[in-house]
Formats: structure tokens, sequence, C-alpha cells
């Protein structure tokens, strides 16, 4: 016991497990998926912004794990949300890809897609920040029966 109840280094090793492989997973599904949309020359000028999006989802992943528990947990997860926010928003302006397959040339706008995307990721934001809320509560609510019992 480290001075907090129920801390251990079990715990500890048991969370860093949790968020390596839960960052591995989703680091391997990305990849899975920017080598397909790679062959793609429209997507091709948005993968340096893909990659340091995913660089970034992975961090907030690992965090967010790793803080399970602690007001850190719903910090990491907001930011998540913003940053997702965020990235939507950018792509939302140039949303329309081009490709072509022999001769065949097709142009695909995906504005209804992003804004989709754009409206989920504010419901997420939306979650995470009643989450905080509902967290900040149940530590009060620990502290104010620990005040009522020293009485």
């Amino acid at each position: 016991m480290n001075g907090r109840k129920g801390f251990t280094v079990k715990k500890l090793v048991w969370r860093l497990l949790k968020a390596f492989i839960k960052t591995v997973i989703i680091y391997f599904i990305f990849e899975t998926i920017t080598g397909f949309m790679g062959s793609f020359k429209s997507f091709q000028d948005y993968q340096m912004l893909s990659m340091a999006f995913m660089v970034l989802y992975v961090i907030f992943i690992f965090a967010t794990e790793l803080a399970r528990g602690t007001v850190f947990q719903h910090v990491f997860a907001v930011a998540n949300s913003m940053m997702f926010i965020l990235y939507f928003a950018h792509i939302f302006n140039t949303s329309a890809f081009s490709f072509a397959v022999e001769q065949i040339h097709l142009m695909i706008d995906l504005r209804f897609f992003l804004g989709i995307f754009v409206v989920g990721s504010i419901l997420g934001l939306a979650k995470n920040l009643l989450g905080f809320i509902l967290w900040m509560n149940e530590r009060e609510e620990i502290w104010m029966a620990y005040q009522i019992k020293s009485l």
C-alpha cells in the first residue's frame, strides 16, 4: 500500500499491460486501414495528418487507461474527444475524394459522413464531461460520509 487505498504494484502492472494491449491493437487496425487507403492518390495528401492523429490518439488511449479511476482519466478523455472534433473539422474543409480505376473516374463527397463523425465526437465530449461530473460527485459523497463519521 503506497498511502492510497487499494494501490499496489500489481494493479499498476495490470493497468500498464491493458494500456499497452489496447494501444497495440488500435495501432495495427489503423496501420491496416492506412495501408489500404494509401493506394488511393487523394488519400496520400492526408497521410501525414492521419499519422499525427493516430499517434495522438494512441497516446491518449494509453494515458486514459493508465489513469483509470483518477481525475486524469476524465481529463485525457475530454482532450481525446476535442482532438477528434478538431481533426474531423479540419478534414471537413476538403472532404471530396477523387480517384480513377482504369477508365472510370469517381469523386466521392464525404461531408455528410464527416458531419456525422463531428456530431458523434461532440456527443462523446458531452459523455466524458458528464463522467467527470459524476466522478466529482462520487468523491464528494465519500468525503461527506467521512466527515459525518468523524463527528
